[in-house]
């Protein structure tokens, strides 16, 4: 709507939908309107949108009718802290932007509303939340917790066709149940692509964290690694805990047998398409008071249950 915090958001939104089309066609440039003013050098700018003497780029200096050409500066400043500050391309953070345009922001979504959706939007593209939560608190907006966002596996669940980068790390989590014994995570390059491409080998670099998935500077909520390898890892004495794996391409290479020859664009842009499988094996001769506790384990390792 085009009103409030949703206007600003609205023109904002256009702003930095053409910035990223400069950039494709030519370079961005960061400012609106730049070269075809008559009397101004530009329209708006997205480093210090208030250097117009009329654009804000705090939340706080929001008020109920201020015009959302003039809004839009939060989020203009927004974009500029994550591709500038935040050294995040321009290309990736337009797809964030875009995604969450598409599947979280609604018609009245306010500052924060947006700002929740766009760290939503950044999780489920795999990219890193952290040039976004920079670049929300630059403007004011209150830190938005995402953390139930992640997608969480079940046992031996698996996820084909997942794209993993330099720039793109996948991010996901299970509970162990009280029974688990050992976790194993299994990367291999997608099916579909070893079909096409005859690709048979990536190195992905598994990380298993605890606590969370992001670094931080608080070390109370820091995410503690406990493990890492290459494609396939297993961790052992997992009993009930929350575990959080993050993907990454090992020196951004793809493995592959020299006898074939065929077009590697998948490669050349960095990007490796895998299949990946999380599971847990169960503890031997489990058994606790608890009746009901005795009945999943079985029906989750499927061993015989006495009902009596």
């Amino acid at each position: 709507m085009y009103y409030g915090e949703s206007g600003g958001v609205n023109e904002a939104f256009s702003d930095i939908m053409g910035e990223a089309a400069e950039d494709y066609l030519l370079q961005s440039d960061f400012v609106t309107g730049n070269t075809i003013m008559k009397f101004l050098p530009y329209m708006r700018e997205f480093e210090r949108p208030e250097n117009d003497n009329i654009s804000i780029s705090k939340v706080e200096d929001m008020l109920e009718h201020t015009d959302p050409h003039f809004s839009s500066g939060i989020y203009r400043r927004v974009w500029w802290v994550v591709v500038k500050d935040g050294s995040m391309s321009i290309r990736d953070a337009a797809a964030v932007f875009l995604y969450a345009n598409r599947m979280y922001w609604h018609s009245t979504a306010s500052f924060y509303d947006c700002s929740c959706g766009t760290l939503k939007a950044a999780l489920d593209l795999g990219h890193d939340i952290a040039p976004f939560r920079m670049a929300f608190k630059d403007v004011g907006l209150e830190d938005c917790d995402v953390n139930s966002h992640v997608f969480g596996f079940n046992n031996n669940d698996t996820r084909f066709g997942l794209p993993v980068s330099a720039s793109v790390n996948p991010v996901f989590k299970m509970e162990t149940p009280v029974w688990a014994d050992k976790l194993i995570v299994d990367v291999s390059s997608s099916s579909e692509k070893r079909e096409v491409e005859n690709d048979y080998g990536a190195e992905i670099l598994i990380t298993i964290m605890m606590g969370g998935w992001e670094s931080t500077h608080d070390k109370c909520t820091n995410a503690v690694v406990v493990a890492q390898g290459l494609n396939h890892l297993e961790l052992e004495n997992v009993a009930d805990q929350e575990y959080f794996f993050k993907l990454s391409v090992s020196n951004d290479t793809v493995i592959l047998p020299e006898v074939y020859n065929f077009t590697r664009m998948s490669i050349e842009s960095g990007v490796s398409k895998v299949d990946l499988t999380i599971g847990y094996t169960c503890q031997k001769n489990f058994a606790t008071e608890d009746w009901e506790t005795n009945f999943f384990y079985s029906r989750d390792c499927g061993t015989e249950f006495d009902y009596y």
